[in-house]
């Protein structure tokens, strides 16, 4: 999953500096905001269920009242979708987990250079049948999937959940080991031999285990739509899709799966996403939010609202993972807060703006006094030169 590059950034530097790093959240905070502004009048619309027709992890429309996400990111011209959503799917657990108000963006480079896991894992279906639903003939109640972590070649949400509870790995932050869409990765505060093996004392945030949240139990309703969205009040949940079709050309408003909902293959899944939310329109109905890793400038500000079907969602429903045991670390001290804007030694970037913008301002009054006492003391010179020059030159009386 992931093995479609995407080429979404003009730059051709492969790795940001922390400057870049801010200025990239911070206009994806922008666009996020108006687009939080443009849902709030969905917020207070009910279902015929007793539940909200609106909800969304990534604003405030949820069970928190603020966003639990940090900005979006770019995967670039590399197969890693799958690190990315991993990287999402714990930070957003974290700040459920911990009641925060902010959420600590994770490295999906560490996931990148560090998880290598193969399996081979059965997926259970028990809202599906042994001959097939409605759009994939394929899928049974029972599935085997093999997978592979292999960098930018691909890899699996759950593979990399696995391998970060399994090893016990402390998990840094994006700051600290930056993205360079490669699947060895650098930085310059701590070496990739060192990253793998983070220690609790060093870490932003860990997990214990992992789950597949919908398909396992059916007791409560067999409608998978009904069971995502249950499951998705709780957190957001780690999902994948087909990328085919008019996917990458996205520009924003409603998205129709491919081929009326039909997915030939379930090879056909190639694309892993974060599942944040859902709604209801008046005019297509019910759909879902997804957080993409194709940038803040794909899309609808890096998210897409995926038209529901009663198929199986463009994959949507075949991929449903959550981390488990997330737990904040002791170097979760740089934050986001609700909106979405970085935290540097207590002071946000507008924060920051203002304490420059007041130290200019007296820089350039102190400047002005200064300048207007100097020019009252040259004038006071100038005037006393002006008199010693005349008394010199002035005829003594005979």
């Amino acid at each position: 999953m992931g093995v479609n590059e995407r080429h979404l950034t003009s730059s051709t530097k492969r790795s940001m500096t922390p400057e870049e790093f801010v200025d990239q959240e911070v206009a994806s905070t922008y666009a996020r905001r108006l687009q939080t502004a443009a849902n709030s009048s969905n917020s207070s619309a009910v279902s015929s269920s007793g539940s909200t027709s609106y909800w969304n992890w990534c604003d405030s429309d949820n069970s928190m009242g603020h966003s639990v996400c940090s900005p979006v990111k770019s995967q670039k011209s590399c197969g890693s979708c799958w690190s990315f959503v991993a990287a999402d799917a714990i930070e957003t657990a974290v700040v459920i987990a911990e009641n925060a108000s902010a959420a600590v963006s994770l490295s999906p480079q560490q996931f990148l250079t560090c998880s290598t896991l193969q399996t081979t894992l059965t997926f259970e279906y028990c809202w599906a049948s042994d001959s097939g639903v409605d759009g994939a003939s394929w899928m049974q109640s029972e599935i085997k999937w093999e997978s592979q972590n292999d960098g930018c070649n691909g890899g699996m949400t759950h593979g990399a959940f696995m391998d970060a509870a399994q090893n016990s790995w402390g998990l840094v932050t994006e700051l600290t080991m930056p993205y360079d869409d490669s699947s060895s990765g650098s930085s310059s505060a701590m070496n990739t031999s060192s990253v793998c093996t983070v220690s609790g004392d060093e870490a932003a945030a860990s997990i214990t285990g992992w789950e597949q949240i919908v398909g396992v139990d059916c007791t409560t309703s067999s409608n998978c739509t009904t069971l995502l969205r249950s499951a998705l009040e709780k957190q957001p949940i780690a999902v994948a899709i087909t990328s085919n079709g008019g996917f990458g050309e996205y520009a924003g408003g409603f998205y129709n799966c491919p081929n009326n909902g039909e997915m030939a293959s379930k090879n056909d899944l190639n694309h892993a996403l974060l599942l944040v939310g859902y709604g209801t329109d008046s005019s297509v109905g019910d759909y879902w939010i997804l957080k993409n890793s194709y940038g803040s400038s794909w899309g609808d500000s890096g998210f897409i609202k995926l038209v529901a079907d009663a198929k199986i969602n463009c994959g949507l429903n075949v991929f449903p993972v959550i981390p488990t045991g997330a737990k904040a670390g002791a170097q979760a001290s740089t934050s986001v807060d609700s909106g979405g804007d970085k935290i540097f030694v207590g002071l946000s970037p507008t924060a920051w703006i203002a304490v420059a913008a007041v130290t200019t301002l007296v820089t350039l009054v102190a400047t002005a006094v200064g300048i207007g006492v100097s020019q009252r003391k040259l004038k006071a010179i100038r005037k006393q030169n002006s008199a010693t020059f005349a008394a010199a030159h002035t005829p003594a009386a005979t």
